[in-house]
């Protein structure tokens, strides 16, 4: 069975390669609901992460958007240029779509390097995209804030022991030439 891929070929589904990017988002997707399109691109990156005991870690990295699946979903690859002080690179991979029978945004993020899985649900609030944590462990989200054209400041915050957010990470993203 062929599909019509309106943005590029036919492709036939039997050799369909994981992870095949779209020129643009699928026309089923309501437009008001492509919260993720402006990230679309390459981006430079600058991370710190911030300890419990209040040191930091600051690595500089990059951060990859694409569409993909015929534009119904976002992959994107996100790595550290240099391998933190415990020895352990940073660098992981994340699908997000847009469910619209419960109208918001579900993400997976791997980074196999901590192994580490993370199950998210993501909404617009305001100008802030909140994307939140789902399952046991303490309350975190991830935040993309500031969002400009060629700019954006992510945060990870994380409830401590008195269930207050603390920044747990930040990242300040500009778009890559």
């Amino acid at each position: 069975m062929a599909l019509t891929d309106p943005f590029t070929r036919d492709i036939n589904t039997k050799y369909v390669p994981l992870g095949i990017t779209s020129s643009r988002r699928s026309d089923a997707m309501p437009p008001d609901q492509d919260i993720y399109g402006f990230l679309i691109g390459d981006w430079a990156i600058h991370s710190i992460n911030y300890k419990i005991d209040g040191s930091q870690f600051s690595t500089e990295g990059s951060w990859s958007f694409r569409w993909i699946l015929h534009g119904s979903a976002i992959e994107d690859v996100i790595g550290a240029n240099q391998i933190r002080e415990d020895g352990v690179w940073h660098a992981g991979v994340g699908i997000r779509f847009y469910d619209s029978a419960d109208r918001v945004w579900r993400l997976t993020y791997v980074e196999p390097f901590t192994r580490t899985v993370k199950l998210l649900t993501a909404q617009q609030r305001g100008d802030t995209i909140v994307q939140t944590v789902q399952g046991p462990g303490p309350a975190e989200t991830w935040s993309f804030e500031n969002i400009e054209p060629d700019s954006f400041h992510w945060i990870s915050r994380v409830a401590d022991v008195d269930a207050r957010a603390r920044v747990d990470q930040e990242i300040f993203a500009k778009r890559a030439p």
